[in-house]
């Protein structure tokens, strides 16, 4: 009787995690990595998203405002930004958790978490240009965040 070789799938070889690289530049919210990274896996599971790296870095009001200028030539100060870069470093996510405590300040946790799920769907392509694309981006961002409210999986100091 002949032996057959199992043949390694593409998939099996590969972590089912990403790398995930997180900076903390900002004193305003305290948030533990460890819950970032629990965020992250879960819409990774949620949405089937395939690669092999992301970085996450929260920066206060002055870096967010610089970058902001830097990118898209406004100086003001944004919620997040995102910056994709290819199927297997799949991008950068920038957040200032400042904007979310001067915007939910009885629940900045919750609303810095709504800024990390929006910017994972702009990476793996959703887009919020137009009326009808943000009307269906927001839905999955709400319905994203229900679900990582109920599982436990928001940031956290």
């Amino acid at each position: 009787m002949e032996r057959r070789r199992k043949q390694k799938s593409d998939r099996a070889s590969k972590n089912p995690f990403p790398l995930i690289t997180v900076y903390n530049r900002q004193r305003a919210l305290p948030i533990q990595t460890a819950s970032v990274r629990r965020l992250v896996h879960f819409i990774i599971i949620q949405k089937k998203i395939d690669c092999q790296m992301i970085s996450v870095s929260f920066v206060g009001i002055r870096k967010i405002s610089q970058i902001h200028a830097d990118f898209f030539n406004d100086p003001s100060p944004t919620d997040c930004m995102t910056f994709p870069i290819d199927k297997d470093f799949i991008g950068e996510c920038v957040i200032c958790p400042k904007v979310a405590l001067e915007r939910s300040p009885l629940k900045p946790y919750e609303e810095t978490s709504h800024y990390l799920i929006h910017c994972l769907l702009h990476l793996i392509g959703y887009d919020d240009i137009d009326k009808k694309k943000q009307a269906v981006m927001r839905k999955e961002e709400f319905r994203l965040l229900a679900l990582a409210r109920k599982s436990g999986c928001l940031l956290q100091a």
